[in-house]
């Protein structure tokens, strides 16, 4: 297995890219005695499949990149992506063709400056409407509304007045 993938790693198409995934597999082994027996020496012939696959980390990084801050909904941020796990997912050693599966993790967070998060959208409602607005819009887990004076049932027509705090 270490001298075919060395040989694969060798090549001058190999040599262009600077990263790589090496996928070794036996596709048959024979030892010329039994196992569990007691001997001084044995032979062991196999054929084995070394699979290859380069490529360059910096491009693979612009276009996960490019495609991770595409997919971000209005009023949402994303944090800086993590490193990109790349595993063959796939392999057709006939067509000479694999299928790669990229991962690559990120947190997206609400953006405070939301139309979402807009005083406007909370002027004269009820603590209710107000929390089932917000977890109607599937980007948070708890609500907490606090109407002052408490003896008011609803949030402030004026939008001037109604303090939207994100923790």
């Amino acid at each position: 297995k270490k001298q075919k993938t060395d040989e694969l790693t060798a090549k001058d198409e190999a040599k262009k890219f600077t990263d790589k995934i090496i996928d070794a597999e036996f596709i048959s082994k024979k030892i010329d005695k039994t196992i569990g027996a007691e001997v001084d020496s044995f032979t062991m012939t196999g054929k084995v499949r070394v699979t290859g696959v380069f490529f360059n980390s910096g491009a693979l990084d612009a276009l996960t990149r490019q495609e991770l801050f595409g997919k971000v909904p209005e009023g949402m941020r994303l944090g800086e992506p993590g490193s990109i796990q790349v595993a063959i997912e796939k392999l057709d050693a006939t067509a000479k063709t694999v299928s790669l599966k990229l991962t690559r993790e990120s947190t997206m967070t609400i953006d405070p400056t939301s139309g979402i998060l807009a005083p406007r959208a909370f002027t004269d409602k009820s603590k209710e409407e107000v929390t089932s607005y917000l977890k109607n819009t599937g980007h948070f887990d708890a609500v907490e509304v606090t109407v002052r004076p408490r003896w008011r049932s609803n949030t402030p027509s004026d939008e001037s007045r109604i303090k939207v705090t994100l923790k």
